[in-house]
């Protein structure tokens, strides 16, 4: 699709509006461990009758976290692991048909900067301090459909901690396994439009900005091609020349350019127990593909990776089928001519192919009557036409994971336990992570979690390949408050 037919489309989205309707219930990473669905302050003090919505309505709110956590097998020895303190302020305003939302995101890591432990730059340019625009866009409202432009996330397919159409959004994943549900997805530029009927939503959108620098770097701790780059036999000439390197990733295309744009559609239809989805786009890939320096760039003390982030096509679809107490769901995707590092006769290079890539996961989840949530999801990828003579990926694409996860609220939900369980690798055989907490709301707003997370790696490829120490104890605490003006 051109530019100008899909300025076309969302031209006669606007003509043609129907109300919005929620975003599907998916998240991203195992990250959303016991991420129970916050009250929208915002959303219920924004509710007004017609006559009010003459005026305008301002709500403010305000999130404040500090999480710390330590190294378990490191006691004694740079055992301090983190000491995050985050703030994010928000603002919505509503206006007759208009609604004006205003937010940013400040977080600091003060373990990252302890003189105790020594990290390299490129480690600490990532983790000690992030700011970053939260969701801020406007949006016109009607009866019938919604557009909107600014920093935004979108929501796509139908998985909790896998999915395989959520590709909107770029993701925090600097800390695999820990990221929570809330901050995974990273507001990017957007324009949107979306209309419905009574059964059926459909949504176009194009992204104007590309944001991946939330990733571990080439050499950093939790980086999943850490173990690839110092251990592959078919690299031992560069790995020799980078172990005692300070190395980042130079992300490619910039922020804001004319190679950033990407370009999405979606569709639902709902009856009865029964949702289907479709989706389509000419995207980025999120992972991107390496290009390694040349030996003079390798010879210096501190150099850069570029990682670009070339667009691939994107067909795919998604069901969910819910009776009772039992969901089903699952989604297929194909990505069209994705580009992958393949790796090459030369010690010191990589090749990038263009290869066409299935995907598709599928879960189950039954909620009882008493608080509890059992969720149970796989996912798998396969390489369409591969030879026996084709370079193999640098980072195996085939890779199946299986993900379970239970919560239990108590006490009126002021008491909540949370644990999963993730099993990763070719045949499953690439290692697992587990992870538990327990949350604890004394008071409206405020809510103390600990928990302790456990990485079992194995020398099989694998995103926790090399997880050798990795094990933490966690303590966080969070307060919410919001007011109306």
């Amino acid at each position: 699709m051109t530019t100008r037919a899909l300025a076309l489309a969302l031209t006669l989205a606007v003509t043609t509006l129907a109300r919005p309707a929620r975003a599907d219930d998916d998240a991203v990473g195992f990250g959303n461990l016991g991420a129970e669905q916050e009250p929208d302050h915002e959303a219920e003090a924004a509710v007004a009758t017609e006559p009010e919505r003459e005026h305008a309505t301002t709500t403010f709110a305000l999130t404040l976290r500090a999480d710390s956590a330590i190294w378990t097998e490191r006691l004694g020895h740079g055992a301090f692991a983190k000491l995050r303190f985050t703030a994010d302020p928000r603002s919505t305003t509503r206006y007759r048909e208009f609604r004006f939302v205003a937010g940013l995101r400040a977080e600091a890591d003060a373990a990252y900067l302890s003189p105790r432990v020594h990290y390299d730059q490129a480690t600490i340019d990532t983790y000690a301090w992030v700011v970053r625009p939260g969701e801020t866009f406007v949006a016109w409202e009607r009866p019938h459909g919604e557009v909107a432009t600014g920093f935004q996330t979108v929501a796509w397919g139908h998985g909790e901690s896998l999915t395989v159409v959520d590709l909107v959004n770029p993701r925090d994943l600097r800390e695999p396994g820990l990221t929570a549900i809330d901050d995974a997805r990273v507001p990017v530029l957007m324009t949107r439009a979306g209309f419905f009927g009574a059964h059926y939503r459909v949504e176009l959108l194009m992204t104007h900005q590309t944001y991946f620098r939330l990733v571990p770097p080439p050499l950093g701790q939790w980086s999943p091609i850490r173990a690839a780059l110092l251990e592959d036999p078919a690299l031992a000439a560069f790995s020799d020349s980078i172990r005692t390197k300070d190395i980042a990733w130079g992300q490619n295309p910039r922020q804001f350019s004319w190679d950033s744009q990407s370009i999405a559609a979606r569709a639902t239809y709902e009856r009865g127990p029964v949702t289907l989805g479709a989706y389509a786009g000419y995207v980025l890939d999120p992972q991107g593909v390496a290009h390694l320096p040349d030996v003079a760039t390798l010879s210096q003390d501190r150099f850069a990776i570029q990682l670009v982030h070339r667009h691939f096509g994107l067909v795919a679809g998604s069901i969910a089928y819910t009776r009772g107490a039992f969901a089903l769901f699952a989604e297929a995707a194909l990505d069209v001519a994705r580009p992958i590092n393949v790796l090459s006769d030369s010690p010191i290079d990589l090749l990038v192919d263009r290869r066409t890539l299935a995907r598709w996961m599928g879960g189950g989840r039954y909620t009882n009557d008493r608080g509890g949530v059992l969720t149970i999801e796989y996912a798998e990828g396969l390489l369409h036409a591969i030879g026996h003579d084709d370079p193999r990926p640098l980072v195996p694409t085939s890779v199946a994971t299986v993900v379970a996860r239970y919560e239990h609220a108590f006490a009126r939900d002021r008491l909540r336990i949370a644990s999963v369980v993730a099993v990763t690798g070719q045949r499953l055989r690439g290692g697992g992570f587990g992870r538990a907490e327990l949350s604890y709301v004394p008071m409206d707003g405020l809510r103390i979690s600990a928990g302790y997370a456990i990485y079992v790696p194995t020398d099989e490829p694998s995103a926790i390949r090399g997880f050798e120490r990795h094990d933490r104890a966690m303590l966080s605490v969070r307060w919410d408050d919001f007011w109306t003006l």
